[in-house]
């Protein structure tokens, strides 16, 4: 073939694949039908035929393939005209400036703008010039015309179209150049609404948040349930691992060992069933085992074959623990029931008995057996058997202060006394069915005893009012009083003698005269009378104790006044000679809390200073000897060690031993002391102290100091013992001339008030220390729980803070 044919031959090439790719253009931008592309072509090889003609035997050959090449480009340009049309993205093509040229169907559904609307706009002003937020996306920051000045493909995701409505739609991006002849000549874009998927990664995003964040176990096992594949964290965490130490490990290894042999029939269940549920025990990473109540779950694809298992895991240590608890406590009650001398029983809605006590033996003198099932008001007697129904209605009621005295029936006729009581219970049933527990206690000896006492006290009143002994009567109407012979005789007036108000008066000791005659005036406006007081009787000082009761009229106006009067003079002197003793023995007992301190004082000063140094001599040598004489015998050398741990034992028991007696902190003042027995108290019980002081330092006399150390010492002992506390506040103030001790804890209280059978030994030492003093101590209970110490000493002369 010759240059020249080749040569044109070349250029009709280039002319066929430019006007190919300028009719695929066309069919782009005029979305023309495949016909047009056809007949284009078709045109385009008439044009092209003379050519070929003179060079047809030459070019026969190639002939043939440009034939075959248009056929193909025919066929290749319906393909892609179809794609473009049915294509399910949005796709559109751009000319150099950025307008739009091709808009396919996609486009039009996805953003609203038919072919009409779009063409010949720039596409992003058209669908692109706002960010997500709303703010303005400038055009030099779009990637799509990035395209068009650099000629690279870009892609973009979670980008934001505007549709034609104003609503913003989620997509991805791909934009392509379009190369002509080495030039630029515009851009394919094409475009994916990302929303559903958008919106399925959120749905997907938040059930990860529920499987990570789950309180309880959650697990993916694969279909045979042998292996771990997924978890969340609360399932690792629950056996102690991380969720990679666990992933991918056969199911068995969470089992405890008594557990895996019943594991395959479970799974097997989850398979047949779809879904299972039961109880297991489950193996800790530290070798600990825990109970877990498990829901496993068999998801199946479409022909029923079980594609992975879903497990949620709870640990129910804690309702172990629970329910193990109400047996021992059902158990406890059980045995208090068993071995109570009340009979107990439980009652149904109808009063019937469906449990009852071994006590039934002795109040009722019939076994547990023939009483069940036996209505509860049977075993009363007829006349008590109204008020055994209103205990019983009360109960229902929900009121749980009900006694009813009772009298019950043996069968051998013998009648009991008993006190009843009941109340009603709720139990855990779906139908919220009442039952009712009923104690019944014995009163038969109580009923005598008060009978007895009722029979002592009528002997009694009628034999004082037999005796009139030192008893009186005035009759306010006639002002007149009438004394007993024993009245005259204790007030040393002869028999007979006329008695009124002044009279009485001139009786009563001078100095007692004016507190005597406010009282009577006192009673008479209805306050109660009963005072003690001197009088002068036969010249002689003597105590008496006087008492009276109004009688008033109909109308409430006293009319007479009816008193008694005792001679307390023995009494009186008797309780001198005891005060005195008291503060003889309190004052002894201060002396010899001063000698025992000074004596505290003196020994834990030995101890410190002789024996401590000599401990501390003694570990010294002993060290020595260890480093100089030992290094070649291990025998010896372990056995100066031991004796080196023995002496540092022994320096520390002197230690203690010396601060028990008296602490060192006492010389560096009360405040000092202070915070250290706090620290001691926290450190020893555990509770929490704290101590609220303004002032660096009180000065005190060592004696003060001592005894309110003391105080504080037996308080917070006194609060590790009883109070149950968490926290204890203890207080040190200066109040004019007095120093201000107060401890407060948050426990369960205490009653100040003193029991016969209560030995508060450690509160009476309390009081006698702040009493040395001149002080005084005071306890309280707090409103909102706790108690309060208050301890209030004088300052000495000269103390300062």
């Amino acid at each position: 073939m010759s240059l020249a044919v080749k040569k044109w031959v070349q250029v009709a090439g280039g002319l066929l694949v430019v006007t190919t790719g300028v009719l695929g253009a066309s069919v782009w931008r005029h979305q023309t039908d495949a016909r047009v592309l056809l007949m284009a072509c078709t045109a385009l090889f008439a044009l092209m035929g003379a050519g070929m003609a003179l060079v047809g035997v030459v070019l026969h050959p190639m002939a043939q393939k440009v034939h075959q090449a248009r056929d193909d480009l025919l066929r290749s340009s319906t393909r892609w005209s179809l794609v473009i049309k049915y294509a399910g993205d949005g796709i559109c093509a751009l000319d150099v400036q950025g307008r739009i040229t091709l808009w396919n169907p996609a486009a039009e559904k996805l953003l609203g703008h038919a072919w009409e609307e779009a063409r010949g706009q720039v596409m992003h002003e058209l669908v692109h010039s706002k960010r997500l937020d709303g703010s303005p996306y400038p055009a030099q920051e779009c990637e799509s015309f990035e395209v068009l000045r650099d000629g690279l493909i870009r892609h973009s995701i979670d980008e934001a179209f505007w549709h034609k409505d104003g609503y913003p739609v989620h997509v991805d991006i791909v934009a392509a150049p379009i190369w002509e002849d080495g030039q630029i000549t515009g851009a394919v874009v094409m475009f994916t609404d990302t929303t559903e998927r958008k919106n399925l990664m959120a749905t997907l995003n938040r059930w990860q948040d529920v499987f990570d964040n789950a309180k309880w176990g959650v697990v993916v096992s694969s279909a045979d349930g042998q292996t771990l594949e997924q978890m969340n964290p609360a399932f690792a965490q629950m056996h102690g691992f991380t969720v990679a130490e666990l992933t991918g490990r056969p199911m068995a290894d969470v089992f405890a060992p008594q557990a895996r042999p019943d594991l395959d029939k479970h799974i097997c269940r989850a398979h047949d069933e779809g879904h299972h549920l039961w109880e297991t025990w489950h193996l800790h990473k530290d070798g600990s085992q825990f109970p877990v109540f498990l829901d496993i779950t068999a998801v199946k694809d479409e022909r029923g074959q079980v594609r992975y298992q879903v497990i949620n895991a709870q640990d129910i240590s804690a309702r172990h623990a629970v329910a193990k608890s109400l047996r021992e406590s059902e158990e406890r009650y059980r045995m208090l029931a068993d071995n109570s001398s009340d009979m107990i029983l439980r009652l149904s809605s109808n009063a019937v008995v469906n449990y009852v006590s071994p006590a039934c033996v002795t109040l009722l003198g019939l076994p547990p057996d023939a009483i069940l099932g036996s209505s509860a008001f049977d075993f009363c007697v007829l006349e008590d058997q109204p008020l055994a129904r209103q205990a019983f209605a009360a109960a229902e009621a929900g009121e749980r202060a009900f006694l009813a005295r009772l009298r019950l029936q043996r069968p051998d006729g013998q009648i009991t006394w008993a006190e009843a009581s009941c109340q009603r219970i709720e139990t855990p049933t779906h139908d919220r069915t009442r039952e009712y527990i009923a104690t019944v206690r014995d009163i038969g000896e109580r009923v005598a005893a008060e009978a007895k006492v009722v029979n002592s006290e009528a002997n009694l009143a009628r034999a004082q009012a037999v005796a009139q002994v030192g008893s009186w009567r005035y009759d306010l109407n006639n002002h007149h009083i009438e004394w007993s012979a024993e009245t005259h005789r204790i007030f040393g007036v002869p028999i007979g003698t006329s008695v009124d108000y002044p009279f009485f008066l001139s009786c009563i000791h001078p100095q007692d005269r004016e507190a005597v005659d406010q009282a009577w005036r006192q009673a008479l406006l209805g306050a109660r009378y009963d005072i003690r007081h001197r009088i002068i009787s036969a010249g002689e000082v003597r105590w008496v104790r006087e008492q009276a009761e109004m009688v008033r009229d109909a109308f409430g106006a006293v009319v007479e006044v009816v008193g008694t009067v005792q001679d307390i003079s023995d009494w009186h002197a008797s309780q001198q000679e005891l005060l005195l003793s008291r503060q003889a023995l309190r004052d002894l007992a201060a002396h010899n809390d001063k000698l025992r301190e000074e004596e505290r004082t003196r020994i834990a000063r030995e101890i410190h200073d002789h024996l401590g140094q000599h401990l501390t001599a003694l570990r010294m040598e002993t060290v020595l000897l260890g480093a100089n004489c030992c290094k070649a015998h291990p025998e010896m050398m372990a056995r100066v060690q031991r004796m080196t741990e023995t002496i540092d034992e022994t320096i520390e028991v002197v230690r203690d031993v010396s601060t028990a007696l008296r602490p060192a902190c006492l010389d560096l003042g009360l405040v000092a002391a202070a915070e250290w027995a706090l620290a001691v108290f926290e450190r020893r019980t555990g509770i929490r102290g704290s101590l609220i002081c303004a002032h660096e330092s009180i000065e005190l006399d060592d004696q003060r100091a001592t005894a309110i150390f003391r105080i504080l010492q037996e308080a917070l002992n006194n609060v590790a013992r009883h109070a149950r506390a968490t926290h204890v506040q203890v207080t040190l103030s200066l109040q004019a001339m007095d120093l201000l001790l107060q401890a407060c804890d948050n426990g369960i209280g205490f009653d100040p008030l003193p029991t016969p059978h209560k030995k508060a030994f450690g509160i009476i030492g309390m009081r006698e220390r702040a009493l040395e003093f001149g002080g005084e101590l005071t306890i309280a209970r707090r409103t909102l729980g706790g108690t309060t110490l208050q301890v209030l000493v004088p300052l000495a002369q000269g103390a300062n803070a």
